[in-house]
């Protein structure tokens, strides 16, 4: 627990070898147990910010082998696929994670994107209002990118709608502004 929380805080401070030195460092005193899903996602973030995108995979792949219930690394194993271009490998991860979590709002927000990268934009629609519906205040990103799919599908109301909460959340979100300002002078 002492290199974990040492970890954790080198995570904090920013120093990623620190922290990978202090996960490293634990992992053998789980002894014939699995880490924790706590190590795993404290290992995998700290490389994953190292720039160790093969690690954090392998890191996440056990994680989940590990501990199946875990939604959250689910996700977090599904965005290191994408950051890899492995959708559809990152697509059966989101599904997994939905599977043991249904209402955990980034697992909905990165079926979205994976809709977005397989074209399917009616899908993606649906799977961002699905996050925004279990996590309001998400991100604006992903209101923004709602906003973008309901001004496409002809549903200008809802499109403002979004828009407007992603500009709520971060009044500098440029491509909000600019996708609003397009819909009033249309």
């Amino acid at each position: 627990r002492v290199h974990l929380s040492l970890g954790v805080l080198a995570l904090r401070r920013g120093d990623f070898a620190a922290a990978d030195a202090h996960f490293m460092r634990a992992r053998p005193l789980y002894g014939k147990r699995p880490p924790t899903a706590v190590w795993f996602h404290s290992a995998s973030l700290a490389a994953a910010l190292a720039g160790q995108l093969e690690k954090t995979v392998a890191l996440l792949q056990e994680g989940t082998e590990a501990h199946p219930h875990a939604a959250a690394l689910h996700n977090n194993f599904a965005v290191a696929l994408m950051a890899l271009g492995r959708y559809e490998e990152a697509q059966a991860a989101v599904r997994r994670g939905l599977q043991e979590d249904p209402g955990l709002a980034p697992l909905h927000r990165n079926l979205g994107d994976l809709h977005l990268a397989f074209g399917d934009r009616h899908a993606a629609m649906e799977s961002y209002g699905q996050a925004v519906r279990h996590h309001e205040t998400l991100g604006p990103e992903v209101w923004a990118r709602l906003g973008a799919l309901r001004a496409e599908a002809g549903d200008a109301d809802a499109a403002r709608t979004a828009l407007q909460q992603a500009l709520v959340l971060d009044p500098t979100h440029e491509a909000a502004r600019a996708q609003l300002d397009a819909l009033r002078g249309g």
